[in-house]
C-alpha cells in the first residue's frame, strides 16, 4: 500500500483509482491491476537502488 500512495502522487491514474476505492466507488481490487502494480514495483525497485547508492 506504501508503494501505491508513492506512485499516486505523480501518476494522475492511479490516483483516480486509489480514489475511487477511498470513496467506495470501486473494489480494492482495482488497486492490483497489472498497470498499478507494475507501477508500484517499480517504485520498489527505485527506492532500493537509491538505498544502495548509499
Amino acid at each position: 500500500m506504501d508503494l501505491v500512495l508513492k506512485v499516486l502522487v505523480g501518476d494522475a491514474k492511479v490516483c483516480q483509482a486509489f480514489l475511487e476505492v477511498l470513496h467506495m466507488i470501486e473494489s480494492p481490487a482495482v488497486l492490483f491491476h497489472p498497470s498499478i502494480v507494475v507501477k508500484a514495483i517499480g517504485q520498489l525497485v527505485t527506492v532500493r537502488q537509491k538505498a544502495e547508492l548509499i
